[in-house]
């Protein structure tokens, strides 16, 4: 029931002097929420001019093999992603996306190789994996191998005991199921039993969640405590209104 990046002003406060990479990521994501939020489509242009800068500030930062010990990089790159999601119009394709994605995968993968193991890098990891479970799951890609690999070696470092890793668990297993289903690797019987078993997980998920099946849309600020993370109420969880919408199919 929190923010995506709720850690961000954080980081910014210890960053104040932000490396070019990441300055120009958060003004083209800035331009383009602002551009979207306020119905400025003249914002699209400079919004468009950082990110490409963006990329190239992040593309020269990586030909120095120290870069992958900078949060702002892995940052930068989630970022980049976010903006392509912001950007386009619903009828268009979300490859870049993805391939943003698959970049901090990899950069990610090499900084655990490293054994770089930062206070914010935790948070960008969990930020991670959220949006790139999330991306397979609706572009109905497959995760990809080395994302696999990369979770299985973040180990316990996520709190797994949360709502949100439990979920994120959960569709990580369904996009699996679905692959084996499209690639022939189930038989009838398996089918059934995997399918079943899913669907208690799911089940099980859904009584556990706070608001359980009294779940509303619109609530008064009085009942809703749980929402309220740090002192910031982020309104009702995208999560619960995603597990909903994956119940409706």
């Amino acid at each position: 029931m929190t923010s995506q990046f709720d850690y961000l002003p954080g980081f910014y406060l210890r960053n104040v002097s932000l490396q070019p990479e990441l300055r120009k990521s958060i003004e083209a994501v800035g331009l383009a929420g602002y551009a979207k939020a306020s119905r400025r489509p003249d914002l699209i242009l400079p919004a468009t001019k950082s990110y490409v800068s963006a990329i190239r500030e992040i593309n020269n930062a990586l030909s120095n093999d120290l870069s992958i010990k900078q949060d702002s990089i892995l940052l930068s790159v989630i970022l980049l992603a976010m903006f392509e999601v912001m950007i386009l119009p619903r009828t268009s394709g979300l490859q870049n996306v993805t391939k943003h994605l698959c970049g901090a995968t990899s950069i990610a993968t090499l900084r655990l190789k490293h054994g770089i193991n930062t206070e914010y890098g935790k948070r960008l990891l969990g930020t991670l994996v959220q949006a790139v479970v999330l991306n397979c799951w609706m572009q109905n890609l497959t995760l990809p191998a080395d994302f696999i690999v990369f979770r299985e070696h973040l180990g316990g470092q996520l709190n797994s005991s949360s709502v949100h890793a439990n979920f994120l668990d959960l569709i990580m297993d369904l996009i699996l199921f679905r692959s084996a289903l499209n690639g022939g690797l189930c038989e009838s019987e398996m089918i059934k039993s995997e399918a079943f078993a899913l669907d208690a997980r799911f089940k099980a998920f859904g009584d556990d969640l706070p608001l359980g099946s009294q779940f509303k849309s619109y609530q008064s600020i009085g009942e809703i405590d749980e929402l309220v993370y740090k002192g910031c109420y982020h309104g009702t969880s995208h999560l619960v209104h995603l597990y909903h919408w994956l119940i409706e199919l």
